[in-house]
């Protein structure tokens, strides 16, 4: 496995923690202060954001573009149609 791969593989296995993490503790407020709380919730939820930014930057950077419903010319690629050799009914070619 490459590396690229490897970080993902480790930021989605994180985030299966991190986010359920979060919304456990988002349920579980009672009791803290209104200082505890909102501490509690920016430090867990920079905790899911920052992975799911480091997932974005991944796709944008190494997912290829998409393609194209209108193909390329292939002008100079291809051999002109009258240089073609192709073959008649009768097997012999032209």
């Amino acid at each position: 496995m490459d590396g690229a791969r490897l970080v993902v593989v480790v930021l989605l296995a994180y985030l299966t923690f991190a986010v359920p993490h979060l919304v456990f503790h988002l349920g579980h407020l009672h009791g803290a202060s209104a200082a505890q709380a909102a501490a509690l919730v920016v430090v867990l939820a920079g905790s899911v954001l920052l992975p799911l930014a480091l997932l974005l930057a991944w796709l944008v950077t190494w997912m290829p573009p998409p393609m194209t419903a209108v193909p390329t010319p292939l002008r100079g690629v291809l051999p002109a149609w009258g240089n073609l050799i192709l073959p008649t009914r009768g097997g012999a070619a032209r």
